[in-house]
């Protein structure tokens, strides 16, 4: 699920505050580079919850975000500077090919935001994870060698 938020709305200032401010998640559950802003909306999340993804278009150009690659991946630490590997089949099943990768990326323009949801299974591993977002360019082709990762936040099987 995906929902573009426009800007500036009350609702998206206390959903999108990546700054610190009493009313939004604090900067490290925040990530920001080549003026894109991923946020995740909580520090810690149970088996068979649900993260809420923002990212925001900090830049002067539109960006278009790639669903399929949309994905959260396990960190060792906040030190961990590990680059998670391209993999849009584990969120749009099988094989994708470029014409469906393309066909599911959304354009941000500067500004603008967008919200994914993703659901933690039943089987996730506890332990420390980053939520990744991945650009494409106008070929469907992941425009950076990484992606831009949030904050680092927990998942604890039992806290349900």
């Amino acid at each position: 699920m995906i929902r573009r938020l426009a800007a500036p709305t009350v609702a998206a200032a206390m959903l999108l505050s990546c700054d610190g401010s009493a009313t939004g998640p604090s900067n490290d559950l925040c990530g920001v580079r080549a003026g894109i802003e991923v946020c995740v909306d909580r520090s810690e999340y149970g088996i068979n919850q649900s993260i809420t993804i923002t990212m925001r278009n900090r830049s002067d150009s539109p960006v278009y975000k790639d669903w399929c690659g949309t994905t959260t991946s396990r960190v060792k630490d906040a030190e961990d500077e590990s680059r998670p590997r391209y993999n849009p089949g584990r969120r749009c099943r099988g094989r994708s090919t470029i014409a469906d990768i393309v066909g599911r990326a959304a354009r941000v323009d500067p500004g603008e935001s967008m919200q994914d949801v993703i659901a933690i299974g039943g089987h996730v591993v506890q332990g420390f994870y980053r939520a990744n977002v991945w650009l494409l360019d106008a070929d469907g082709t992941p425009a950076f060698d990484a992606p831009i990762s949030s904050g680092m936040f927990s998942i604890f099987p039992s806290q349900n």
